[in-house]
């Protein structure tokens, strides 16, 4: 191998050895990214899924509260009848 050949051969050496450090150079940076927006996205997932469980608690309260206050607001509307009866029965005295 004559000098020149050689001295070739490193240039293409140093060449691919630049090639292959720019690529990790990027890869690098692109992982660094997408880890970023993996961790901002987790936590916008864990936030979602708080308000999520809260959204379920208050359905539960609410379906529990028409479940038993249908029953209450009748037995109130039936006293509230009951007691203007009496009113008017004791007025009319």
């Amino acid at each position: 191998m004559t000098p020149e050949e050689i001295q070739q051969n490193i240039e293409q050496i140093l060449s691919i050895q630049r090639q292959i450090q720019e690529t990790q150079l990027k890869d690098h940076t692109e992982i660094s990214e997408l880890s970023a927006q993996v961790s901002e996205l987790s936590t916008k997932v864990s936030k979602l899924i708080s308000h999520s469980k809260k959204q379920d608690k208050l359905i539960e309260k609410l379906i529990a509260y028409s479940l038993t206050g249908e029953p209450k607001r009748l037995y109130l509307e039936k006293r509230v009848k009951n007691l203007e009866r009496k009113m008017k029965k004791m007025k009319s005295k």
